[in-house]
């Protein structure tokens, strides 16, 4: 909701995992959570945590101890956290006797960059600890212009002990509102305040100057630049006195004087809440506004409006996560948002849009193994997504291409996986799962036909498979992930063709040495083969089933009527060896949440499946029991696949006996 982002923290300092994001929710204190899940179900509301109280604000996590937190509600309060025991410690600064500090509805925190426990909080003072808030000096004089709001007046007048809403829920004013720590020089400074002045000290403190562009405007936001010591970039909010316009103003020496930038953003209303740097392009820059989010990639001269599926809503605040390039946003009302990988924002350039095609660099993609793992947490139980599992392959298109094709290949050029793409004009997105293609083909639009040698010609029921990749139905429907390593991308619309290369990288968690894994890659290379020759003779023999079952229906002469139903029960006795009861038509249960009445065993596809998926989906070598399966499995998909054939050139000569009869016969399934 009314959001102000923390930095960016991993739970653990030696483990990669997805990242947290804190902030603080309106009226709803303050939360820590994950971006992403290792849950298929995704991100639930019991993945956060409340890290603190009243209505929720700014959040910072220590950046080399992540059990350490602070969080701040209105006014100023301020407290500390261990997240180890969950305890928390008031560190609010407090004013010596006969005085009283100004703290802002929205205070704001920084951790020094330069030394972690070094924090400064703002009130009309910039306060600073260097034993992470348990004691506080004034580094600076009152940095607001110090007006008492009773002699100032509201439409005329002055206030006095009648007028209702007389402060508005503002406790305090003024004070300052924005804080800037200099990433080049741990002296350099910048602090805004809600009453239009914008301080900066060069000195750490010593002495300030008001360096503001504006008079009486709310300063929103202060960034001093991570490339240029002197750059800095600032947003105003002029609405509380009924000023609609955009301020957003760059200095390069330090404050001295100021430029607008602001080309390309809305002058209607669109007011600026926050501005970004990105932390490797100095050109790239993010703007959050009352009514979404803009960006430029040269320094400010043209802002260009982000929509995608982004909600038109207030963006408050911005962060960038470092490791993976991540874009967050902070919205008010509309949750939070994650723009996954920057990098086509960095790579593209002013002559990109005159591109006929451009396929642009895919940052390393990690295998993460995703548990299907959930949680009941009653009527309130709530998922919000997990980014794409997978490699995002983005690239862009001058024009509509009505046919977009991605195929992903191995270092020696073999065929991987092809995948449908988009073909929409500008920027488009599609993620490879890093697997290979399915190991079984999908099942044909109809499983056989039956015809009559006068031309007649009758559809039977077509195979229905389930979507489900479990082995439970004796198939395996998915791909198998692909090795660590690098891959080729290809994207073709039409006559246009671009390459890239992507990394594959294992999961963090997992630890699996070469040997393991090459044993674990040549089971499942044994394996795959056999599902899909089980597959097409389940197919092929149920193909069968419904041909003859259908036909059944026809009126034969005697003896032909008894072949067909000899056959039949040959089929019947055939199917169970590589189908289910139920895919046989044979299920004699009276409902699915019990057994069925009769004991039919597993057949040999349902076990070369179920041992797939226990290889697949465990990163371990296969153990020699299941090793010794896959020889066990062997020669009973032989034997069945033999026993398929057998009744399909049985079916032959029932079909050579049906046309020197002269009565219509049943063209079954091809292999």
């Amino acid at each position: 909701n009314n959001v102000p982002l923390g930095q960016f923290y991993e739970i653990g300092l030696d483990m990669q995992r997805p990242y947290h994001i804190c902030g603080g929710l309106q009226d709803n204190q303050s939360w820590c959570g994950p971006s992403a899940t290792f849950s298929q179900l995704g991100i639930a509301n019991s993945d956060w945590s409340n890290v603190g109280g009243g209505d929720g604000f700014y959040v910072q996590v220590d950046p080399t101890d992540p059990n350490i937190v602070y969080a701040e509600s209105q006014d100023g309060s301020l407290l500390r956290r261990n997240l180890t025991t969950f305890e928390s410690k008031s560190i609010r600064p407090i004013a010596p006797e006969g005085e009283r500090y100004r703290f802002q509805w929205n205070s704001p925190i920084v951790v020094s960059a330069f030394d972690p426990k070094t924090i400064y909080y703002g009130g009309q003072y910039l306060f600073q600890s260097t034993n992470r808030g348990d004691d506080w000096m004034r580094v600076s004089p009152d940095l607001t212009n110090n007006q008492d709001r009773d002699k100032l007046p509201i439409m005329g007048r002055l206030t006095d002990k009648y007028t209702m809403s007389r402060y508005d829920g503002v406790q305090s004013w003024p004070a300052i509102t924005t804080i800037s720590e200099s990433l080049k020089n741990k002296d350099l400074i910048y602090a805004g305040t809600d009453d239009g002045n914008l301080q900066v000290t060069r000195d750490g403190g010593k002495t300030w100057k008001n360096v503001s562009p504006l008079k009486n405007i709310y300063v929103t936001r202060v960034v001093a630049s991570r490339f240029n010591e002197g750059t800095a970039y600032a947003t105003f909010d002029g609405h509380r006195s009924n000023d609609f316009a955009i301020y957003v103003y760059k200095t390069t020496d330090y404050g001295a004087t100021w430029t607008p930038i602001k080309t390309g953003i809305r002058d209607d209303g669109d007011i600026v809440h926050v501005i970004r740097e990105h932390f490797r392009d100095p050109n790239l820059l993010f703007l959050g506004t009352e009514h979404g989010l803009y960006m430029t990639n040269d320094a400010g001269a043209r802002w260009a409006r982000v929509k995608l599926n982004l909600p038109t809503v207030p963006v408050d605040d911005i962060a960038i996560h470092p490791r993976e390039n991540d874009l967050v946003l902070a919205t008010h009302g509309r949750s939070i948002w994650i723009l996954d990988d920057l990098g086509p924002f960095e790579q593209a350039t002013d002559g990109t849009p005159s591109e006929d095609m451009h396929l642009f660099e895919t940052r390393p993609a990690t295998e993460w193994r995703i548990s299907n793992r959930g949680g009941n947490t009653g009527h309130q139980q709530f998922f919000a997504a997990n980014p794409p599992s997978g490699a995002i392959i983005t690239y862009f298109l001058k024009s509509k291409a009505d046919k977009v094709k991605v195929a992903i290949s191995d270092k020696d050029g073999k065929l991987i996986k092809e995948i449908d793409g988009t073909g929409d004009v500008g920027m488009n997105r599609v993620t490879w799962d890093l697997k290979t293609r399915p190991v079984t083909a999908p099942p044909p639009v109809e499983a056989t036909t039956a015809r009559s040698t006068q031309g007649g010609e009758v559809t039977p029921e077509a195979e229905t498979e389930p979507a489900a990749a479990g082995g439970g139905f004796g198939q395996f429907n998915q791909g198998l992930r692909v090795e660590p390593g690098t891959y080729n991308v290809k994207v073709t619309a039409g006559k246009l063709q671009q390459t890239t290369t992507v990394a594959v990288e294992e999961d963090p968690r997992i630890r699996l040495s070469n040997e393991d894994r090459a044993a674990r890659r040549t089971a499942l290379t044994q394996l795959a083969p056999m599902a899909s020759e089980g597959t097409a003779a389940r197919r092929q023999i149920v193909g069968i089933r419904n041909a003859l079952k259908d036909y059944k229906t026809t009126r034969l002469p005697e003896n032909l009527k008894k072949s067909v139903d000899d056959l039949m029960k040959r089929v019947d006795e055939t199917c169970v060896k590589v189908g289910t009861p139920q895919q046989c038509g044979q299920a004699d249960r009276l409902g699915t949440a019990g057994p069925p009445l009769t004991y039919t065993p597993p057949p040999v596809t349902q076990r070369i499946t179920q041992l797939i998926n226990s290889i697949e989906n465990y990163a371990a070598a296969p153990s020699q029991t299941q090793m010794q399966q896959i020889d066990v499995l062997k020669p009973l998909l032989a034997q069945a696949i033999a026993d398929v054939q057998k009744t399909q050139e049985e079916l032959a000569n029932l079909n050579k006996m049906m046309r020197d009869a002269n009565v219509p016969y049943i063209a079954g399934p091809v292999r």
